[in-house]
C-alpha cells in the first residue's frame, strides 16, 4: 500500500495509535473504499472500565460507515479485542472513531445532525 494512501485515510479517518490502517479495499463497481484497521498495540490488554491487566479473550470483526471519500462509500472495518478482566468479566476494547455499540463513526454521526437540523 502507498505510503501516502495511508497517511490520507489515517488522517481522514482520524485513526489513532494504537490503531493503525493496514489496507484498503477499493470496489470501483460498487463505488466503496474499505479501510482495514489493525489494533498494533501488545500486552498488556487493559480492561476498559477499570484499566486494570486482563488476557485476551479473542476479537470481535466490526464495520462502521464513515462519510464518503472521493464520492466512494468510505467503511471501517477492524477485528476488535475483547479482553477478559477479573471483576467486569469479557469487555470490547474502545475504538477512538466511533461510540461503543455504533455502526457508524462519529463523524458520520455528527454530519447527520447538521443535516437533520437543517
Amino acid at each position: 500500500m502507498s505510503e501516502t494512501l495511508e497517511t490520507f485515510y489515517k488522517n481522514l479517518l482520524g485513526i489513532e495509535y494504537p490503531w493503525v490502517v493496514e489496507a484498503i479495499r477499493r470496489d470501483s463497481k460498487q463505488r466503496e473504499v474499505t479501510v482495514l484497521v489493525g489494533y498494533a498495540a501488545k500486552e498488556p490488554y487493559r480492561c476498559p472500565v477499570c484499566e486494570k491487566p486482563g488476557k485476551l479473550h479473542d476479537h470481535r470483526k466490526r464495520q462502521w460507515r464513515h462519510l464518503d471519500s472521493c464520492n466512494h462509500k468510505t467503511l471501517i472495518e477492524a477485528a476488535i479485542p475483547r479482553v477478559s478482566c477479573e471483576e467486569h468479566g469479557v469487555k470490547q476494547i474502545a475504538v477512538s472513531w466511533a461510540e461503543q455499540n455504533s455502526r457508524f463513526t462519529s463523524e458520520f454521526e455528527q454530519a447527520v445532525l447538521v443535516w437533520l437540523k437543517d
